[in-house]
């Protein structure tokens, strides 16, 4: 027997924010990130990510005349989780509290937290 194919998810969101927005967004995206429950909503799907306790990251800056772009990757493995519902709820994909927030993300067979913050 093989190994059990997981559902891939796939959610992307970009949005123009000012200065004080984006500090806010980091900051939630940080305390998400710290509580090991990321959930990103695009505008039909949303995704869960746990974080792992092995992370690998990536950054990336670029200035191009007056454009300011800078990327950063995160990624690791799935990991098992003994009792999924204590970091995940339920079933919290359908619900959106408050603290929950929206990132650009990406997960496929590894599960990817990606957030990019490009200045004009």
């Amino acid at each position: 027997m093989g190994k059990e194919k997981k559902e891939k998810k796939k959610v992307s969101v970009e949005q123009a924010m000012n200065y004080d927005e984006t500090i806010s967004f980091l900051e939630a995206l940080l305390e998400s990130f710290k509580a090991r429950k990321v959930v990103v909503h695009g505008e039909e799907d949303c995704v869960t990510v746990v974080p792992s306790d092995e992370i690998q990251m990536e950054i990336k800056a670029k200035v191009k005349k007056d454009k300011v772009k800078m990327k950063m990757e995160l990624s690791w493995r799935e990991a098992a989780i003994a009792d999924p519902e204590a970091i995940l709820g339920k079933d919290d994909s359908k619900e959106r509290p408050e603290e929950e927030i929206d990132a650009q993300a990406e997960t496929a067979d590894e599960s990817v937290a990606e957030t990019h913050t490009e200045v004009s």
